[in-house]
């Protein structure tokens, strides 16, 4: 979950303290942060308010977030977990 203030802002800096804390406790970086080597991260898209795997890619001699399929306007992301271990907790 990603937690912003209203859209008249915070009301005092510990307010906004608090915010960019919960913010980052929860994952979410500024986009501006994200790694421009190619590497697939999940990103916020607040066009679409969703979540989807992106990553950096060179297009038409520019650079672009692209999600596969479309260039993206992503505000925030989040490093992708580790896959899965063979022989999870199911055994398989």
């Amino acid at each position: 979950m990603y937690c912003r203030c209203d859209a008249e802002g915070p009301s005092s800096g510990a307010e906004s303290a608090a915010i960019a804390a919960w913010n980052q406790r929860a994952g979410w970086r500024d986009i501006a942060s994200a790694p421009k080597d190619g590497s697939d991260i999940l990103a916020y898209l607040p066009n679409f308010d969703c979540r989807s795997v992106v990553h950096w890619a060179r297009i038409n001699n520019s650079g672009h977030w692209y999600d596969g399929w479309h260039v993206v306007n992503p505000t925030h992301w989040q490093p992708l977990p580790e896959p899965p271990k063979e022989g999870g907790a199911n055994g398989k």
